[in-house]
């Protein structure tokens, strides 16, 4: 398994635990040591936005989305990530 996978998956774990602060740490780690694999990396951002919206981080969390944008535009994503998702809390909306 690629190393982005195993980030990524540990990254999501966290999230399941309510981990908010400790997420954000492990998808930060991924994006910066892997930032060349797209597809884990629209997820990626997408999640840590999710995790900073938790943490009343509105403004990087809308920043991580417009990343995730911006990779789904250029066709950088193979798994076709919804930036806002239903998944998200009325605080971006």
């Amino acid at each position: 398994m690629a190393r982005a996978t195993v980030g990524y998956n540990e990254g999501a774990e966290i999230s399941e635990e309510g981990r908010w602060e400790d997420a954000v740490m492990a998808y930060t780690e991924l994006i910066e040591s892997d930032p060349s694999d797209t597809d884990p990396l629209a997820r990626t951002y997408r999640n840590q936005g999710f995790a900073l919206d938790e943490l009343g981080r509105f403004e990087e969390a809308m920043a991580d989305n417009t990343v995730v944008i911006e990779l789904v535009r250029r066709g950088e994503n193979s798994s076709e990530v919804e930036p806002f998702g239903d998944e998200w809390g009325s605080n971006l909306g």
